[in-house]
């Protein structure tokens, strides 16, 4: 049975894009993936997508600023 570990949780703030949260997992295959949330209006936190994919991240390093990168780009703000 397949299974992920939580790795970290990280909040990145942009002041175009808001406030995400990326909760980020290894799975057995040491790949990396995020559940991805956005702050609302209100102050709570909305599912934005899961399982976001870092395929070719070696380490939690290289994911967290590939986030980084993500909501710096605003490429969050196109949601698939």
């Amino acid at each position: 049975m397949p299974f992920s570990t939580l790795i970290k949780t990280i909040t990145i703030s942009n002041a175009v894009s808001g406030d995400f949260k990326f909760e980020i997992y290894q799975n057995e295959k040491a790949l990396f993936h995020a559940d991805i949330s956005r702050k609302d209006p209100l102050g709570k936190w909305e599912q934005f997508r899961n399982k976001f994919r870092f395929s070719k991240a070696l380490d939690v390093e290289e994911v967290i600023g590939r986030c980084r990168k993500l909501v710096d780009d605003q490429f969050l703000d196109m949601k698939e």
